[in-house]
């Protein structure tokens, strides 16, 4: 039995609409209508659409089913925004360090000054983190 039939076999009020198709009551809200739509893709993956604005995760784990199940041949959606919060926070880190190297080293070349041996050391690890993340961010 296909994810899409596991899915449409827990749902009330659920019609076929069209090969691989379906419209259901959506099960985490108090639908009195219909307004959940299912598709089964070719490739196995099981699009699930609730209109009246639930998440896909809320109506799947409502059924005891969860989103690794939409995608049986092990594939993972592709979550755009958590990417984007990713590279953000990555680019923070990066401008972050940028800072702590540059306000060290630029205040004691201004005052003619040698770094401690502290700063030397938050210097270096600043200057690791840089290459870490500019490693991360080829790796993209």
């Amino acid at each position: 039995m296909s994810t899409a039939e596991l899915l449409v076999n827990q749902l009330s009020h659920c019609k076929e609409t069209s090969p691989r198709k379906w419209i259901a009551r959506c099960p985490s809200h108090d639908d009195h209508s219909p307004s959940l739509s299912i598709r089964e893709l070719d490739d196995g993956r099981v699009l699930v659409k609730c209109h009246a604005g639930c998440e896909t995760v809320e109506v799947v784990e409502s059924v005891g089913l969860s989103m690794r199940n939409l995608f049986p041949n092990n594939e993972r959606p592709i979550d755009k925004k958590r990417i984007w919060e990713r590279k953000h926070k990555i680019i923070n880190e990066i401008l972050f360090e940028e800072k702590i190297y540059a306000l060290i080293f630029n205040a004691h070349i201004a005052e003619g000054k040698q770094a401690t041996e502290l700063e030397v050391k938050r210097v270096t690890l600043a200057r690791k983190r840089i290459r870490k993340i500019e490693r991360i961010l080829g790796d993209e």
